[in-house]
């Protein structure tokens, strides 16, 4: 009797080490890799721009493609679109991020977007950014410990 009860507190043992481990190894993964969705809307005096973006997050590489309207007070619509390819690394809840290559359209300058920085515009630029995550299913990317946005998740 001892011996059965012997082993069975050694298969409880070994299986909440195995558990502590599985756990720990998917909450160190889940900071470096995955993909997320957010929409963002910014509205000025005289026009608005609208956008989607994700990011992609794998290992020490990620992607940042985005698409988006800008309108004029006047009606007047202009498509863009952006995708950037950058290195990154995390030093606690900061994520570095470092453009490698970028392909903004329209390669004109639209005013509301005047204030965008060079990370999106040029390769070889840094960009700090802080990425907490919420919940199970987003993100909450911050500048300087200011709400950014909220970016969901994706399935893959």
């Amino acid at each position: 009797m001892t011996k059965k009860i012997s082993l069975f507190l050694w298969i409880i043992f070994l299986a909440g080490l195995a558990a502590t481990f599985i756990i720990r190894w998917r909450t160190s993964t889940a900071h470096k890799y995955f993909s997320c969705e957010a929409q963002l809307t910014l509205q000025d005096q005289i026009s608005s721009y609208e956008v989607l973006m994700n990011f992609t997050f794998s290992g020490d590489s990620g992607k940042y493609e985005a698409t988006g309207i800008y309108r004029d007070r006047q009606g007047h619509k202009i498509k863009t679109s952006n995708k950037v390819t950058f290195d990154y690394w995390r030093k606690g809840q900061n994520l570095y991020l470092f453009s490698k290559s970028t392909n903004e359209l329209p390669k004109r300058d639209i005013p509301i977007l005047s204030w965008k920085p060079d990370f999106f515009r040029k390769h070889n630029r840094g960009l700090a950014l802080q990425v907490i995550q919420q919940n199970a299913d987003g993100y909450l990317f911050l500048y300087d410990h200011t709400p950014l946005f909220y970016c969901t998740r994706n399935n893959n």
